[in-house]
């Protein structure tokens, strides 16, 4: 049950950051240390402090991780990074669809 679709998405977002830190995808795997390491790349869309130091109510935080930009970089830049590109894509889309 979804209780509002900023809170949801901060729920997708510390699911990403907080606890194992590693996802399970059918054939691939989100794991935090990517996204990381995407943020402090030169010409991310992530700011350092929206990975490192996270607050976890931090609606912007997790408003940039499910971004189309973010989303972009990560398919420009990080091909092999096949889960981070499900889980940010299913779950970006699942809040879109929900604020519709």
């Amino acid at each position: 049950m979804l209780q509002d679709s900023k809170h949801s998405l901060k729920t997708f977002h510390n699911n990403l950051f907080l606890g194992a830190r590693l996802l399970v995808l059918v054939d691939y795997t989100a794991i935090y240390n990517h996204i990381e390491e995407l943020a402090f790349t030169s010409g991310s869309p992530l700011y350092h402090c929206d990975v490192y130091k996270l607050d976890c109510q931090d609606d912007n935080a997790a408003a940039c991780l499910f971004s189309g930009a973010t989303f972009n970089f990560l398919a420009k830049h990080y091909p092999p990074y096949l889960g981070e590109l499900i889980y940010l894509f299913i779950f970006g889309e699942l809040i879109d669809a929900y604020q519709n």
